[in-house]
């Protein structure tokens, strides 16, 4: 999937960027999720807590976003899914 901006965030003050993840992530696919996390924590008047979840470790968190691939970024704020990026940028 390619990588596309998440939507107009002003007017939101507080946001959680989950990051899912698998130990077997390669040095390019971790630089690529910190890229695009970076890129979301610097979207103007939001304020975004960063949590990263393991898949192997949390696997009934990954099953209630209904994650596939990995990487998946999901950003939520009060109980709604506003952002989803699966995989890696350009895939």
């Amino acid at each position: 999937m390619p990588y596309s901006s998440p939507p107009a965030l002003s007017g939101f003050n507080s946001a959680v960027l989950l990051v899912f993840v698998t130990p077997a992530a390669t040095d390019e696919v971790q630089r690529q999720q910190t890229q695009l996390t970076d890129h979301l924590k610097r979207q103007p008047g939001l304020s975004v807590r960063v949590l990263y979840i393991d898949a192997s470790q949390h696997p009934a968190v990954v099953g209630c976003f209904s994650v596939t691939r990995f990487p998946t970024i999901v950003l939520v704020q009060r109980g709604i899914e506003l952002f989803r990026h699966e995989g890696t940028i350009g895939a």
